[in-house]
């Protein structure tokens, strides 16, 4: 038999909202209404509700709020007339319906949560929780706080001044992390996630006009950013080397390692590879799910393509090539398992976690770092368009493997390294 679903979980903002709602009023609470806001009033000698002339959204708590401090106003603590008659008498009384409330501040962030998830960029909730959540529930914390900020810039040079600690279990618990303010990329997150909590809180949460970070203070407080570092790419070398290492202790990573190098691939897309006759009558693989971006709300998923290997070179000038379309339309390729014999989740952070525990990654990635280069574990989709430049292939012809478009490939993708440019002027000498 199967198992009724659940029912969906609450936004985030309801809860706040009905929480706000209970605050100080014994027996009064809110719900949905056809898509309006029910006021319920239950108590030992008053058991009323009236459905509220308010839409049931994120957007108008404020009004819901206001209304309804006005209601307990009008009826506390006599509670002589009914629900219906409170609300003519407010409204009534009332040119505008409401004048602004402010908002607690766990309202507002709530609020902006749902805003960011359901709306927006429609981001996940581990996005939410990288980019804005880590630094909103400390946030939160300094402003409910006895010596709370006073202003969003105070606010904000706090955070970045914050003496923080581990919490992860383990034996780094409790240890002492850098300061958000030590870290540029941490910093620029945190600056970034503050100035729209503090707009979202001037605007739509009632908060006074000094919570609002000025260009001038977000400026000076977000600092200059460091010099970037060069992005490394892959050598065939290296990347062959790697391969052979794991491959001895790890064979199902080796694969999943084979995968990137031999079709420049992100990681999740590892998870929706299938053997397919292409239109020539030949065995061909195929990403059938392409990237999901998202842009003022509205989500795009790139379309299925084709993909084609590009094969590696190793020391003696021969190419590498692996069977991988035939492994995989035999069901053969062997990926990844956990301690429970279950399929581990391809994707960007299992492949990074993977690597940064191997010690033939972390020589390669002290060896770049010599040269004043950063390297990642996408570097593999890089390296793959390094080759393909190097074998002649152009733009309009590698960025369709690759998933994206030539724009994309001439702003974020490595066309050379100082390898293939030598290699290349080399070429160019010996044809004089």
């Amino acid at each position: 038999m199967t198992p009724k679903a659940g029912k969906p979980a609450k936004p985030a903002w309801t809860n706040g909202l009905q929480a706000s709602v209970k605050a100080g009023r014994k027996g009064w609470g809110v719900s949905e209404a056809r898509g309006k806001v029910r006021l319920k009033v239950r108590l030992p000698h008053y058991n009323d509700s009236e459905v509220l002339p308010i839409e049931w959204n994120h957007r108008q708590q404020a009004d819901v709020l206001q209304l309804i401090g006005r209601l307990y106003q009008e009826l506390h603590p006599n509670y002589d007339i009914g629900l219906g008659a409170a609300v003519k008498k407010v409204l009534g009384s009332s040119d505008k319906h409401f004048q602004t409330v402010v908002l607690p501040w766990q309202v507002i962030i709530a609020d902006l949560k749902t805003f960011l998830m359901e709306h927006k960029n429609k981001i996940s909730e581990k996005t939410y929780q990288t980019n804005y959540g880590i630094y909103f529930r400390e946030a939160l914390q300094l402003l409910n706080s006895d010596n709370h900020p006073e202003n969003g810039a105070d606010l904000l040079r706090q955070l970045l001044e914050l003496k923080r600690y581990s919490k992860k279990p383990g034996k780094n618990f409790s240890q002492p992390l850098k300061r958000w303010a030590d870290l540029d990329n941490s910093r620029a997150y945190c600056c970034s996630a503050i100035k729209l909590l503090m707009e979202h809180a001037v605007e739509e949460g009632g908060q006074p006009a000094a919570w609002k970070l000025t260009n001038v203070q977000y400026n000076n407080l977000r600092g200059a950013s460091a010099a970037p570092s060069e992005k490394a790419a892959l050598d065939d070398d290296e990347i062959l080397d790697l391969i052979t290492a794991i491959e001895a202790r790890n064979p199902r990573w080796a694969n999943v390692l084979r995968l990137l190098a031999a079709y420049g691939l992100r990681g999740e897309e590892i998870g929706h590879l299938t053997a397919l006759k292409n239109p020539q009558g030949e065995w061909q693989l195929k990403c059938s799910k392409g990237k999901v971006s998202a842009s003022r709300g509205r989500k795009k998923q790139n379309p299925p393509r084709w993909l084609v290997p590009l094969p590696l070179v190793d020391r003696a000038g021969s190419c590498v090539e692996w069977d991988l379309v035939e492994q995989i339309a035999h069901g053969q390729l062997q990926l990844p398992i956990n301690r429970q014999g279950e399929p581990v989740k391809i994707n960007g952070a299992s492949i990074g976690k993977f690597l940064r525990n191997q010690p033939e990654w972390q020589a390669i990635v002290q060896k770049k770092a010599l040269q004043a280069e950063h390297l990642k574990p996408y570097a593999f989709r890089d390296s793959y368009s390094v080759r393909g430049h190097a074998y002649g292939i152009s733009d309009q012809h590698l960025s369709p493997a690759m998933g994206h478009s030539v724009a994309v490939h001439n702003r974020s993708y490595l066309r050379a390294t100082y390898k293939t440019m030598m290699d290349a002027f080399a070429r160019a000498a010996d044809a004089v």
